[in-house]
């Protein structure tokens, strides 16, 4: 059996955070990329506004931005205390 393997382009946002931690006081820096592939697969859904055609490289990018523009960093050692006096799992 033959395996086709089709690659798609990545449409990419990187966002660097610094910032002082809240709970420890210490700096803190943290970098996360947010993207989404350019595919057929990759629809405009009707329950977002859109028609169901795929997303231009456009609506991609404006998306993304939006994400980076709502994350909000946190400090991953008081991330883990938390969770650790929660009961949960780190």
């Amino acid at each position: 059996m033959r395996t086709v393997r089709t690659i798609f382009n990545e449409v990419a946002v990187w966002r660097t955070e610094r910032f002082a931690c809240p709970g420890c006081g210490k700096r803190r820096s943290r970098r996360v990329k947010f993207y989404q592939t350019l595919n057929p697969y990759n629809i405009w859904r009707a329950s977002e506004g859109g028609d169901g055609r795929p997303k231009s490289r456009e609506r991609i990018r404006a998306e993304i931005k939006a994400q980076a523009a709502a994350w909000k960093p946190i400090c991953a050692g008081c991330d883990a205390d938390a969770k650790a006096r929660k009961g949960g799992a780190v």
